[in-house]
């Protein structure tokens, strides 16, 4: 693998951990890390959407753009629904529902109209993590510039909420908006990750910090839920050259050791 490749993966990789291991631990105990993963259909469907405009109506739709808004805007909806009394769980299949269907509707327009649209427009979200472009590097900076200090200035906030969110409201706090803006931080995570990296390592990098980071302890759950992601994501990549396989599957492979790790030890109690 040239040097360059292996900078940008390195470079890519500390990008990922900030982004999921800044946030991991709060979408575990907000309980929307299956928000997050079906939020990565989502980023296929606002591809599938925005290329159909692009082939259809001849629009200068910028695809990576329209599809992290599209996800963006289906987390607000997520939000909403929770906002008034839909259980979390319930929210989440009403994303996969609406992500699903605008996958299975415009995925056959777009088959229609080009042989190649599709394959464009999954290329957008099932990447295998090895070319990493100057795209990429730019989009994950910008998320992780624009997400990780909103994600450390309101920790505190999203936590207490996510403990306790009647006495939040009782105490005079935000719900809603401090809601809308974790769930579109999630949004905007996961469609960077899996536009860049590719919705494989998203659905591991999205998952394992946070849970490692409340296996390991409930103290420094920041600190720690950063410390996993990044273990996570470098030693994946480095296990994954020497055997030959793509650095998705050298994550996932760390990652699901650490978790059986995590368990066994925890199984072992009394």
């Amino acid at each position: 693998m040239p040097n360059g490749m292996v900078a940008r993966l390195a470079v890519a990789a500390v990008l990922t951990a900030s982004l999921t291991g800044s946030s991991g631990y709060l979408l575990t105990i907000s309980k929307i890390v299956m928000l997050s993963l079906a939020l990565l259909h989502a980023v296929l469907a606002g591809s599938l959407l925005s290329i159909y405009l692009v082939y259809a109506f001849s629009l200068p739709v910028p695809v990576t753009l329209f599809s992290v808004l599209f996800t963006v805007a289906l987390s607000l909806l997520a939000a909403e629904l929770v906002e008034r009394g839909l259980p979390i769980d319930s929210a989440v299949a009403v994303i996969a529902a609406i992500s699903t269907t605008l996958i299975a509707t415009f995925g056959y327009l777009d088959s229609i109209l080009s042989p190649i649209a599709v394959s464009e427009a999954w290329s957008y979200v099932a990447g295998l993590s090895v070319f990493i472009r100057d795209r990429d590097l730019a989009i994950l900076t910008g998320v992780a510039f624009f997400v990780v200090p909103l994600v450390v200035a309101f920790r505190r906030e999203f936590t207490y909420i996510a403990f306790d969110e009647e006495g939040a409201r009782a105490m005079g706090m935000r719900v809603r908006v401090y809601r809308y803006l974790l769930y579109s931080l999630s949004a905007a995570i996961s469609a960077a990750v899996a536009i860049c990296l590719g919705v494989f390592v998203a659905h591991v990098a999205l998952a394992v910090p946070g849970s490692l980071a409340l296996r390991l302890g409930r103290r420094r759950l920041y600190l720690t839920s950063l410390v996993a992601s990044a273990l996570v994501m470098f030693v994946g990549y480095a296990i994954s050259y020497p055997l030959k396989l793509p650095p998705s599957s050298g994550v996932g492979i760390v990652a699901t050791l650490a978790l059986l790790a995590t368990l066994l030890k925890g199984g072992r109690r009394g």
